[in-house]
C-alpha cells in the first residue's frame, strides 16, 4: 500500500513518519516530520536521508533502511536526538502503487511505539481488506455464489488475529465458510438485506479467546469494518439481482411479443411508442423506425365505424383509468394510406411493483369478420353466424342421396386456397386435398368408422404448398340410426407442428450431447431406492439392464444393484456431502444383471433443494484391478508403471515430493522425469502445500482414497483430474501411489448437460407463461383469471400438504387451463347476455381443445389431463365427459374449486362480480356433491387464514 494511499491517515499521527526508496531518497513525509525539521515537504522530498537530517546526525537511519531493503524484514532501534530526547525508530518494508520497493520510517518516543505499531498494522490490514473486496468486485465472476465465496476467504485477513479468525456467510440458505470455521462465543455478526429483504448474515469468529479490547475480543473499528463490508455487499447484490431480473424480463417480453400473431404496440407513460411488431406495421402502414419514438395517436388513428368520429385512444384511457380497456365493437383503424381496417382487442397497463410503467396494446384485423357479421345478420341460422367468423374450416358433408358438401365455411379459401364454390362444385375436393400418403386415414369414414380423437393430416393447397391440419369429425345419423352426414372442423396446425419439430430437434440435440458423455448419465430422486427418473443407454453396457427396467423402479430399484456390503456406505457418503456442498464423488461396487461384480465411480450434483441428483457413473473396474495388481506384485507394478498409458506418480506423503513419475505422466504434465522427481505436488497443483499435506496424511491413515483436483501443466494450462490414491511400501517406507485421469472434457460435458436441463425447464415455463398471456389477451373481461386461479390452486394444495413438485405442476396447468378458448370466437367470449344452447355447447368444448393441444407433449406433469377435467364434477354432472369421483384427478378437483371461486368473485360481461362470500357459500353448500370434500374444506380454510387474490 503506497504512502500516497495512506498520507491522510499518517497526517493525523503525532509520530514522525516518512518513506524512503531503495536509493535512500526521501519520497514523502507526514506533518509531524515536517514540523520537526521546520521546513516544507517540497524542500525535502527527493533528497537523501543524511542531507535532510544533517542537523540531527544521530537520527541518521540509513544503515537500518539498507538492512530492511535487503532482507525485507522489520528493523528497529533506539536513537537519541541532539536535543537528548530518546526515540524508537522502526523501519517497515512495503511496496508503493507502482510495486516499487520502499520503506516506512516511524519515529516515536520509546514508550508509545508499540501501541503505534499495533494501531498502524490494524488500520493497514483493514484498508487492505476493503481494497481486496474492491478488486474482487471488479474481477469477473459467473454467479453471486462465486462473489460470496471469494469474499468469505479474504475476511479473516482484516482482523487483529487472522491466524485464529474464521468467517462464514449464510446467503439464501447456502453456507459459504472458511475451512476451519466453527461456532464459538467470540463472534461478530451483521445481517444481509437485499432490497430490504433479509437474505442471510456475515459472521466472523475467533477460534479461541484473546485479550479483551473495545467490544470483548474485538476492536470497535472491526465492528465498523464488518458493517461497511456488509453494506457494500448488500448494494452489490441489489445491483446484480436487478440486472438479472431486467435481463429475464427482457427475454420474456421479446419471446412473447415475437410469438403473438396479433398486432402489438407498446408505449411508455407519455404515450410514446417504444415497441411494435411486424403485424402492427402492416396494419398501420408505418415502418418500425417511423413508429418508434412517435406519439401513439399519430400512428394509430382510430374512429367509430358507424359515425366516422374519432375514438379516444385506448392508451390514454388506460393511463387515466389504470385498468384494462377493450376496444368498442365498431372500431376502425385508418392506415397511413387511408385504408380502413376493422380491429378488435384490448389495451392493458404494464405494472412494476404497483406503478404503471407503460401500456401494451394488442389488436388484430377483423375486417373480414365484421363484413361476415353484416351478411350473417340477414341469415336466419345462428350456425352460420358462428361458422362464418371461424378461422377454422367448418363443414357439413352429406353422404346420401348424393355425396357432397352442404356447407363449407369461408375460411376454406384462406386455409386451402379453394373457395366455397369450389367445394360445392366438386364433392371429392375434400379427399383430393389430403396428401396421398395420408388418405388411408379416411378410408373407413364413409362406413361410419369415425375416430373420436382428431386426425392429423397433410393438405395440399391450391398453390401446391403443404400444410398440417387437425380434423375433428362428428357422425350425423337419422332417426333409424343410419349415417347420413358428417360434420367437422379442420384447423391449420402448421405453426404448431413446426414448433413441435423444433422441440423435437432440441430434444435430439440434448440426447446427442448426453450420448457423447462417457459412462451412464442419470437423474434420480434422493431417496433410499435412488429412484431413477432418467438414464442413458450406457446403462445396458455397464449394468446389463435397459433404462426402462430401472426407471421408476419398474423391475428393480438402483439400490438393488448396489453391492449389499456397500449400500449403507453409499447412502451415508451421499447424505453427508449433501450438507457440505452441492456435489459429491463416491466409489462402490455393483452387481450386474449377469451377477458380475464391477467397481464404479459416481459423481453427482444436488438440485431442486437436494431432492434430485444429476450425475454420471463410470466403470472403474479395470482401474481397481490395476490398483490391486500393483499392490500384489512389485515386479508386475514396475512393468505396468513404465508401460501403461495411465498417468502414474509416486509421492512421499511426508515431504509431498514426487518420488517417481511414469512416461505417460511426464508427457501429460510436459516435464522430463528428471524434472518431475525434483518437484513437489504443489508445483503441478492449484492446491497449497498445507492442503496437500493434509490430504496425503489422510490417505496415509486410510490406505486409499479418491479425489478431484485441478492440475497445472508446464504450459500453464489447467486441467481437471480424478486421482485414485493407494498406500504402498518401498524399502520399508510408506509412499502414496496415484493414478490420474484427465476429466476436463467430462466436466465440460457435465456442465453443458446441466445447463441444457436448466434451459429446457426454463423454456418450458416461459412457453406456458406466453400461452397464458395470449389466452387472456383475447378476453379483457377475464384478464388475470388464469393467474388468480393458479394462486388459489397453490394455496389449497399447500393447505392439503401436497409435495412441491405436484404443486408446481398444478400451478402451471392453472396458468393455461382456458387455452382452449383461443379457438372460440371472441364475440361469444365477450357476449354481455345469456348464451344460447349452441353457444354454450361451443364453450363446453374448450377443455377438449386444450387437452388436444397439450396431450402430445411429454411434460413432467399431466397438464393435459388437468385441463381436460377442470369442469368435471364428482357427481358426474360436469363436462366434457361426465366423470365421477376418483375418475377425476386430485389436481383437477383443486383446479375446479379454484376456477369456480375466482369466476364467481370477478366481473363477467354478462354479470357483475358476486363476491367472495357468495363464492365460498357455493363451495360449502356443494362440498361432497359437486366438489371434492377435502378440497372444499382446504379452500375454506385458506380464506379463513386471510388469503386474498393479488391485484
Amino acid at each position: 500500500m503506497s504512502m500516497n494511499y495512506c498520507e491522510k491517515f499518517f497526517d493525523f499521527l503525532d509520530e514522525i513518519v516518512f518513506s524512503v526508496d531503495k536509493n535512500l531518497i526521501l519520497q514523502s513525509a507526514n506533518k509531524s516530520c515536517i514540523n520537526l525539521l521546520n521546513t516544507k515537504e517540497s524542500e525535502i522530498v527527493g533528497k537523501r536521508c543524511k542531507e535532510v537530517f544533517k542537523s540531527n546526525p544521530e537520527i541518521c537511519v540509513e544503515c537500518l533502511v539498507k538492512k530492511t531493503l535487503s532482507d525485507k524484514k522489520i528493523h528497529k532501534d533506539r536513537l537519541r536526538c541532539i536535543s537528548g530526547e530518546k526515540y524508537m525508530v522502526e523501519i517497515l518494508p512495503h511496496s508503493n502503487s507502482s510495486n516499487k520497493d520502499e520503506v516506512l520510517v516511524i519515529l516515536k518516543p520509546d514508550k508509545a511505539i508499540k501501541d503505534l505499531r499495533w494501531r498502524l498494522r490494524e488500520r493497514i490490514k483493514e484498508l487492505e481488506t476493503i481494497y481486496k473486496m474492491s478488486n474482487l468486485v471488479e474481477s469477473s465472476f459467473d454467479t453471486k455464489e462465486d462473489l460470496i465465496n471469494g469474499l468469505v476467504k479474504i475476511l479473516p485477513s482484516g482482523w487483529a488475529y487472522p491466524e485464529i479468525t474464521e468467517a462464514r456467510i449464510n446467503f439464501d440458505d447456502k453456507v459459504f465458510k472458511t475451512e476451519n470455521f466453527k461456532k464459538t462465543k467470540w463472534t461478530q455478526k451483521e445481517d444481509i438485506y437485499v432490497n430490504g429483504i433479509y437474505r442471510g448474515f456475515i459472521e466472523v469468529v475467533y477460534l479461541k479467546e484473546k485479550p479483551s479490547m473495545d467490544e470483548g475480543p474485538f476492536l470497535k473499528e472491526e465492528r465498523k469494518l464488518l458493517y461497511a463490508i456488509t453494506e457494500r455487499l448488500n448494494r452489490i447484490l441489489e445491483r446484480l439481482e436487478t440486472r438479472e431480473e431486467l435481463e429475464r424480463q427482457r427475454k420474456w417480453l421479446e419471446t412473447t411479443l415475437s410469438s403473438i400473431g396479433d398486432a402489438v404496440i407498446v408505449t411508455d407513460t407519455s404515450g410514446t411508442v417504444i415497441f411494435v411488431n411486424h403485424v402492427a406495421c402492416e396494419l398501420t402502414g408505418y415502418s418500425e423506425n417511423e413508429m418508434l419514438g412517435e406519439k401513439v395517436e399519430k400512428v394509430f388513428y382510430i374512429v367509430n365505424e358507424e359515425t366516422g368520429e374519432k375514438v379516444e385512444n385506448p392508451v390514454d384511457k388506460v393511463l387515466t383509468d389504470k385498468v384494462v380497456v377493450g376496444l368498442g365493437n365498431h372500431t376502425g383503424l385508418i392506415s397511413r394510406s387511408g385504408k380502413k381496417y376493422s380491429i378488435a382487442d384490448a389495451a392493458a397497463p404494464i405494472k412494476d411493483e404497483g406503478s404503471i410503467t407503460g401500456v401494451v396494446m394488442t389488436f388484430r384485423d377483423v375486417t373480414n369478420i365484421r363484413e361476415s357479421q353484416q351478411r350473417l345478420k340477414e341469415s336466419e341460422k345462428l350456425f352460420r353466424l358462428l361458422a362464418e367468423n371461424s378461422k377454422d374450416l367448418i363443414f357439413r358433408y352429406r353422404l346420401i342421396p348424393e355425396p357432397g358438401f352442404e356447407y363449407v365455411s369461408p375460411s376454406a379459401e384462406q386455409i386451402t386456397g379453394y373457395t366455397q364454390e369450389d367445394h360445392y362444385k366438386d364433392p371429392q375436393l375434400g379427399f383430393k386435398l389430403v396428401h396421398p400418403d395420408d388418405r388411408y386415414l379416411l378410408k373407413n369414414v364413409a362406413e361410419g368408422e369415425i375416430p373420436e380423437e382428431p386426425i392429423v393430416l397433410r393438405w395440399i393447397k391450391k398453390d401446391g404448398s403443404i400444410i398440417w391440419t387437425e380434423l375433428q369429425q362428428t357422425p350425423i345419423y337419422d332417426e333409424n340410426g343410419k349415417l347420413i352426414a358428417i360434420e367437422g372442423v379442420s384447423r391449420d396446425i402448421t405453426k404448431r407442428k413446426e414448433a413441435e419439430e423444433k422441440l423435437k430437434k432440441s430434444e435430439e440435440n440434448l440426447t446427442n450431447l448426453i450420448s457423447n458423455i462417457p459412462g451412464v448419465v442419470f437423474k434420480c430422486l434422493n431417496d433410499s431406492n435412488w429412484t431413477m427418473i432418467f438414464l442413458t443407454e450406457g446403462c445396458k453396457e455397464l449394468f446389463g439392464y435397459k433404462p426402462e427396467e430401472l426407471i421408476n423402479n419398474n423391475n428393480l430399484s438402483f439400490s438393488d444393484i448396489i453391492h449389499p456390503d456397500d449400500r449403507e456406505y453409499v447412502w451415508n457418503t451421499v447424505q453427508e456431502m449433501k450438507n457440505k456442498g452441492n456435489q459429491y464423488t463416491v466409489e462402490y461396487r455393483i452387481i450386474t444383471k449377469n451377477d458380475k461384480t464391477k467397481y464404479v465411480n459416481e459423481r453427482g450434483t444436488f438440485t431442486d433443494g437436494n431432492e434430485i441428483i444429476d450425475g454420471v457413473i463410470n466403470d472403474v473396474t479395470k482401474m481397481k484391478e490395476l490398483q490391486n495388481k500393483i499392490m500384489e506384485s512389485e515386479k508386475f507394478y514396475k512393468s505396468i508403471f513404465e508401460d501403461t498409458h495411465e498417468l502414474m506418480l509416486i509421492i512421499d506423503p511426508d515431504s509431498t515430493k514426487i518420488v517417481d513419475a511414469n512416461k505417460s505422466a511426464c508427457n501429460f504434465y510436459g516435464y522430463s522425469r528428471n524434472e518431475m522427481v525434483n518437484m513437489k505436488v504443489s508445483d503441478i497443483s492449484t492446491l497449497n502445500e498445507n492442503k496437500i499435506k493434509k490430504d496425503l496424511s489422510r490417505i496415509k491413515k486410510a490406505g486409499a482414497g479418491i479425489s478431484e483436483a485441478v492440475d497445472i501443466l508446464s504450459s500453464g494450462e489447467k486441467r481437471n483430474v480424478l486421482i485414485y490414491f493407494s498406500l504402498i511400501k518401498r524399502e520399508g517406507k510408506d509412499f502414496v501411489f496415484s493414478i490420474i485421469h484427465d476429466i476436463t472434457e467430462l466436466k465440460l460435458y457435465q456442465s453443458k448437460l446441466e445447463k441444457a436441463f436448466e434451459e429446457q425447464h426454463e423454456s418450458f415455463i416461459n412457453s406456458l407463461n406466453i400461452i397464458s398471456n395470449i389466452t387472456e389477451s383475447r378476453d379483457p373481461y377475464t384478464a388475470g383469471h388464469q393467474r388468480r386461479v393458479s394462486e388459489l390452486s397453490k394455496a389449497i394444495a399447500e393447505e392439503m400438504g401436497l409435495d412441491r413438485k405436484t404443486i408446481e405442476g398444478l400451478q402451471l396447468a392453472a396458468m393455461v387451463h382456458d387455452i382452449g378458448k383461443t379457438s372460440l370466437p371472441q364475440e361469444i367470449l365477450a357476449k354481455p347476455g345469456k348464451l344460447s344452447n349452441i353457444e354454450f355447447s361451443l364453450i363446453k368444448e374448450h377443455p377438449t381443445i386444450g387437452y388436444n393441444i397439450f396431450k402430445k407433449h411429454n411434460f413432467p406433469w399431466s397438464i393435459d389431463r388437468f385441463i381436460y377435467e377442470h369442469h368435471e364434477r364428482i357427481n358426474g354432472s360436469g363436462y366434457p365427459r361426465g366423470l365421477k369421483g376418483d375418475e377425476i384427478s386430485l389436481e383437477s378437483k383443486i383446479l375446479a374449486v379454484a376456477d369456480v371461486v375466482e369466476a364467481m368473485s370477478s366481473n363477467r360481461p354478462y354479470r357483475p362480480a358476486l363476491g367472495i362470500e357468495k363464492a365460498l357459500e357455493e363451495i360449502d353448500k356443494n362440498a361432497g356433491i359437486l366438489y371434492d370434500e377435502k378440497v372444499s374444506k382446504a379452500c375454506l380454510k385458506v380464506f379463513e387464514k386471510g388469503f386474498k387474490f393479488q391485484d
